[in-house]
């Protein structure tokens, strides 16, 4: 299920930036009577924004999958060597 919420909300906040980029330049063109120049800028700023909301989304979800991969390896420390020793990928890290 939080697959499915994940991908609804990108889909969302994509629209929404480029929708909200059209209606700005619609709206600063009817006030300053420049037709489609203004739409075109704030078009492409909406885009631009539904790129950077992707990015972020992407790198949230990246943080997040290495925060779950670090809590969930295990940890022990050795006896012999006085060292904490990861038992998956056999790593050592002193004291």
């Amino acid at each position: 299920m939080g697959a499915v919420s994940a991908a609804t909300n990108v889909g969302v906040n994509i629209a929404s930036c480029i929708i909200i980029g059209v209606l700005v330049g619609k709206f600063l063109d009817r006030i300053f009577g420049i037709s489609p120049k203004l739409l075109i800028v704030f078009s492409i700023l909406g885009v631009l924004a539904a790129v950077k909301t992707i990015m972020g989304h992407s790198d949230e979800e990246r943080q997040e999958q290495q925060t779950e991969e670090f809590i969930e390896t295990p940890i022990h420390r050795n006896p012999e060597t006085q060292r904490y020793e990861t038992r998956s990928t056999g790593e050592k890290g002193e004291k």
